[in-house]
């Protein structure tokens, strides 16, 4: 008995080590199942017989270990106690499982299995069955690895007890074998598949999807889909898809290119035209642009197989399996047919489709061939005729077969001398195109004239063998082509530029208008095409132009161009089509006006509009603004009275400072806006100059450096500093623009007295003193022939949207208004100065007359009513006017000034009212208290400084922010009577 099954054990033995040599062999691995499955059945018949055996024996060996035999055994081993425990394993169950005895002995009952609790129903079943029946069971290593097993044995009885005396056999290698042959089953029904379904399919679509379902449904792969490559931008597009449920292909992107999303399989496949398989796609660096999406959709390993279409791998096959190590050589080698499969079928489609194509082709060029509108005739080397479509036997008026056969010759009319076929003949011969106009004879004798084309055709060796001749008839355009010359010549003397131009856009007339307008002569433009004889700008882009040549159609629009003299235009040009007496159309007549300087008019006109718009936005801010700074003007005389220390002082002085600045700023804004010139007045043009060089430190690149030479005794001028301002900023912002990669500007103030002989080098100069305003840069220069048109209104030589031509006219007028001159020195390449005189008068030079400040007079308690909507404005106007003897009355609106001045009619000497207020405004509130009592006096102040109340309804306007000298001024001014007492009274003193 030890002999059998020790015989039995070593062939099982054999039998493992064959399997394990026919499986690394490819294709012969099948042939060791059944010899398999036979060992495995004779060794549990063998185990069976021999534990019946000792089930008849009660006793056993009793010793509770395993026979000495039993320990050599090829198969794995066991005792086991009623409990489930092991109390003995031999050497092979040792091997097996990776425990030593002592370890297995401590392990708990049923714990080599991976399900305990069915592995000691097992037990137990084989302890109380007696029929040699084995169990397939699913058991654990120590390392914690699985393998499939076979349970057989049988009760013993041992000094321990009742036991099962147990053996295991290992069957992984089977089972593996069993889901390899299942798995090649599957492979080899889905290529099955796939090939019927590339028969059955009639699209390169169709077949696409049909054979990623295949995959996925009969394959069993988790994800199969089909990328097509755009050679444009190097992406792989899906064309088809099947198992991507859940949006996988949406969330990626996949390029052939050496991008990183482009180094995956897929990409792989495309770029290197091989197989790339990745088995553990969540690990792989070349996979990590789609780590993210694969985990989230489950995707563990991918195969990418390249489709050849036409010779060139244009598509890629990718498939994904949801385990790690999936796509071994057994799959790929079952994959791989499936891509050359649909790589011969999408091939064999796209012939077909070429082939269908080229049939199409040569059905439509038949068909425009026969309804060509042009006549075509096609004759061999020697010009026999060999065919001839509808149109050209309708020219010629013979018939297709009267023309067969025939030689183009009986079409002669004579018009032609024998040279002009010679040469017709001798270029065609050479290989190259011929086009003229030929008049030709009709079989009725008429004449009649063609636009021919003749294009030698080569054979495949390169050998002309035939000519295809192209005509048009192009007799009714001749002769509207002349009825148009002729009525062209009485339009000859018309100011607008008439140009006619054929089908081809080049010019067969342009009359005196458009020499006039363009500089150029009729002779230099004939046969030019309309884009160069009217000479358009291309930085602007005439699409619309362009656009209209190409259709048959009219068209009216501006165009940018350039005369002969290199001036820019702006032409308004209507196109319209010429055609035929039967409309066809033959031509096209233009008719252009030059509108520059109108659309230079309107372009100032909208700016003008512009600056009105901006006027009335300044206007809102500066009310706004100046009730804001009327408080901070008033507060610092009230405060200084009380403040005693240097420190206290100097804070006030910043505050009255700042506070000037503003209200200066606010005017300033308003002037530029509104344009409004304002009053001359003595101006200390110092003060101007360094304004200026803050807005240049503070806007211009910080490669333009700034000098400036801003003398602290400069006369005064007599002008408007808004203006002054505006004239020196234009200059700067010239040199700036004049240095586009940096240089200097230089910025400088000189007074200047100018002597008989020097003033009589100056144009416009007078002897005497004046104040000279240099602006210098060391930029481009200006060339000798744009010095003489800089003072133009509108010359410009900038970019439309960067200049407007209007900045030196500007300069050039202004200080015409002050009297002034302006002189320029340049020089191209080194730099341009410009030179601003201005008249400063005498007392400016001498030092004499001095203006004295004002001095407030005492009041004697007159009683003001003051009214306006801003309460800070009126707590300080009433705490100037109370400081100096006034009693005053506040009132917030027209409404509540009615209210207190109607029951002080008497008593009420004087009304302040601010003009813009709720309720009722300051006009309103003026005419009432004038019916009360027309003799009270009423001064007006408001925000709104560009235009001062109705004198009138008013006896006075203080323009906010005011300070409290001019507040005091203004009432006392309006109280002649006290200023009058007030003045005796400083005379007798």
């Amino acid at each position: 008995m030890s002999l059998a099954l020790l015989l039995v054990s070593v062939a099982a033995s054999e039998s493992r080590g064959a399997s394990t040599r026919s499986l690394t062999a490819a294709g012969t691995w099948e042939l060791w199942i059944i010899p398999a499955v036979l060992v495995v059945a004779v060794a549990s018949a063998g185990w069976a017989w021999w534990l019946s055996r000792r089930r008849s024996s009660p006793q056993g060996d009793g010793s509770g270990r395993l026979p000495h035999w039993l320990q050599r055994a090829a198969d794995a081993a066991l005792l086991i106690d009623e409990d489930g425990r092991v109390l003995d394993a031999n050497q092979r169950a040792l091997t097996l499982y990776g425990y030593t005895l002592a370890e297995m002995q401590a392990l708990g009952p049923g714990h080599l299995a991976v399900n305990r609790g069915e592995e000691l129903i097992h037990q137990r079943t084989l302890r109380e069955a007696d029929d040699g029946r084995v169990i397939a069971t699913l058991h654990r290593r120590k390392d914690g690895s699985t393998f499939d097993a076979t349970l057989s044995g049988a009760a013993c009885v041992t000094r321990r007890g009742a036991c099962l005396l147990a053996t295991v056999h290992d069957v992984s290698l089977i089972k593996a074998a069993q889901r390899k042959v299942e798995r090649t089953r599957q492979l080899q029904l889905m290529l099955a598949q796939v090939n019927q379904a590339i028969i059955r399919a009639e699209s390169a679509d169709q077949i696409q999807e049909m054979v990623c379902q295949i995959l996925v449904e009969t394959g069993l792969f988790k994800l199969a889909w089909i990328g097509r490559l755009d050679p444009e931008s190097a992406a792989i597009r899906p064309a088809a898809a099947a198992g991507d449920d859940h949006g996988y292909l949406d969330e990626i992107s996949v390029y052939a290119d050496d991008r990183a999303e482009g180094r995956g399989p897929v990409g792989a496949a495309i770029r290197e035209a091989r197989i790339s398989v990745c088995n553990d796609f969540l690990a792989a660096a070349h996979t990590s642009p789609w780590h993210e999406a694969a985990a989230k959709h489950g995707l563990r390993s991918s195969i990418a197989l390249p489709v050849r279409v036409a010779g060139q791998v244009r598509a890629v096959l990718s498939v994904y399996a949801s385990s790690p190590n999936f796509f071994g050589e057994d799959e790929t080698a079952l994959l791989e047919p499936v891509a050359a499969d649909l790589s011969f079928a999408l091939d064999m489609l796209e012939q077909e489709k070429k082939r269908e194509q080229a049939e199409a082709r040569s059905v439509l060029l038949g068909t425009a061939l026969e309804g060509a509108p042009n006549g075509i005739l096609i004759t061999d080397l020697h010009g026999t005729i060999e065919w001839a479509n509808p149109a050209f036997v309708r020219a010629s008026g013979y018939a297709a077969d009267e023309l067969v056969g025939k030689n183009p010759r009986l079409l002669k009319s004579g018009h032609h001398r024998s040279e002009f076929y010679t040469e017709l003949w001798r270029t065609i011969l050479a290989g190259q195109t011929w086009h003229g106009e030929v008049v030709n004879r009709r079989k009725n004798g008429e004449l009649y004239v063609e636009d021919l084309t003749i294009i030698p055709v080569r054979n495949a060796a390169g050998a002309i063998r035939q000519f295809v001749a192209i005509s048009q008839d192009i007799t009714g355009r001749k002769g509207a082509e002349r009825r148009v010359r002729e009525q062209a010549a009485l339009l000859d003397q018309a100011s607008d530029a008439i140009v006619v131009a054929d089908l081809n856009h080049r010019v067969s007339f342009w009359n005196r208008g458009a020499e006039r307008l363009f500089g150029t002569s009729a002779r230099e433009m004939l046969g030019r095409t309309l884009e160069e004889a009217f000479a358009l700008d291309r930085d602007v882009g005439p699409t619309a132009f362009h656009d209209a040549l190409a259709e048959p159609r009219d068209w009216r629009g501006e165009l940018r161009s350039r005369n002969q003299a290199g001036r820019t235009m702006i032409i308004e040009t209507s196109v319209t089509m010429l055609r035929d007496d039967h409309g066809q159309p033959t031509g096209r007549l233009c008719i252009s006006a030059d509108v520059t300087h109108r659309k230079a008019l309107e372009e100032q006109f909208l700016r003008v509009q512009r600056m009105e718009n901006l006027g009335m936005l300044a206007a809102g801010i500066s009310h706004d603004l100046n009730n804001i700074l009327a408080p901070m003007r008033m507060v610092g005389p009230l405060l200084r009275d009380r403040l005693s220390e240097p420190r206290d002082l100097r804070l006030l002085d910043t505050l009255e400072s700042c506070a000037a600045r503003g209200a200066g700023l606010v005017r300033q804004i308003l002037g530029f806006a509104q344009g409004v010139a304002g009053e001359h007045r003595v101006v200390q043009v110092k003060h101007l100059l360094r304004d200026i060089t803050d807005v240049i430190a503070a806007s211009f690149p910080k490669s333009i450096v700034l000098e400036d030479e801003i003398p602290a005794d400069l006369w005064p001028v007599n002008g408007n500093p808004t203006q002054i301002h505006q004239v020196v900023l234009n200059l700067c912002v010239n040199a700036r623009d004049a240095m586009p990669e940096g240089g200097t500007l230089r910025l400088r103030g000189q007074n200047c007295l100018l002597d008989e002989e020097t003033a009589r080098t100056i144009e416009g100069a007078r002897p005497g003193p004046w104040l000279v305003l240099q602006v210098e840069d060391t930029g481009t220069g200006i060339p000798a022939d744009v010095l003489s048109r800089i003072w133009e209104p509108l010359f410009t030589t900038k970019a439309p949207d960067k200049g407007t031509g209007l900045g030196l006219s500007t300069v050039r007028g202004i200080v015409a208004q002050h009297q002034g001159l302006v002189t320029v020195k340049t020089e191209v390449n080194r730099g341009t100065t410009f030179s601003v005189y201005l008249p400063v008068e005498e007392t400016a030079v001498t030092g004499t007359g001095t203006a004295s400040p004002f001095a407030a007079t005492a009041a004697r308690g007159e009683q003001v009513l003051f009214v306006d909507d801003e309460a800070s404005i009126c707590e300080l106007a009433t705490a100037v006017l109370s400081r100096h003897g006034y009693r005053v009355l506040t009132a917030r609106d027209g409404a509540e000034a009615i209210a207190q001045f109607a029951p002080r009619i008497a008593d009420i000497a004087l009304v302040i009212t601010d003009l813009d207020m709720p309720t009722l405004d300051g006009a309103a509130l003026c005419r009432v208290i004038h019916t009360l009592s027309p003799d009270t006096k009423i001064l007006a102040t408001s925000g709104f400084v560009q235009a001062a109340p109705p004198k009138e309804a008013f006896s006075g306007f203080l323009p906010k922010p005011f300070t409290p000298e001019k507040l005091l001024k203004i009432v006392e001014e309006a109280l002649p009577a006290k200023r009058a007492e007030s003045t005796g009274s400083a005379n007798r003193a």
